[in-house]
């Protein structure tokens, strides 16, 4: 693939197109992923008004703290119980999700 604009000159990168677009699906996929843990943290917070204060306060988290946060939120929403382990499942493998996803994103490509 070759990145250009007119005032520099051709650079080559040393990676098959098929990795490139498989390493831009990765990380759209997980953006997806992210802007639906800020969705329910954001819906759990507001109850469906005022998004505006929860999507301040969500702004600047990272991956790591808005699921603690999420987490905690449904906790204090829901109390204990079977609700409160699928939420936490949820959070686990969406931690999984961003392991593997950093793992292949920060990754040496090329030579």
């Amino acid at each position: 693939m070759t990145i250009r604009d007119e005032s520099t000159p051709a650079f080559q990168i040393p990676i098959p197109e098929k990795i490139l677009a498989l390493l831009g699906e990765t990380t759209i996929t997980f953006s997806i992923l992210e802007n639906s843990v800020h969705m329910l943290a954001w819906f759990v917070m507001s109850e469906g008004s005022n998004l505006g204060k929860a999507r301040i306060i969500t702004a600047e988290l990272s991956f790591r703290n808005l699921r603690a946060l999420t987490r905690s939120l449904i906790k204090e929403k829901l109390g204990e119980g079977d609700k409160l382990e699928a939420a936490a499942a949820l959070m686990a493998r969406a931690q999984r999700l961003e392991e593997t996803r950093n793992q292949i994103q920060h990754s040496m490509w090329g030579g």
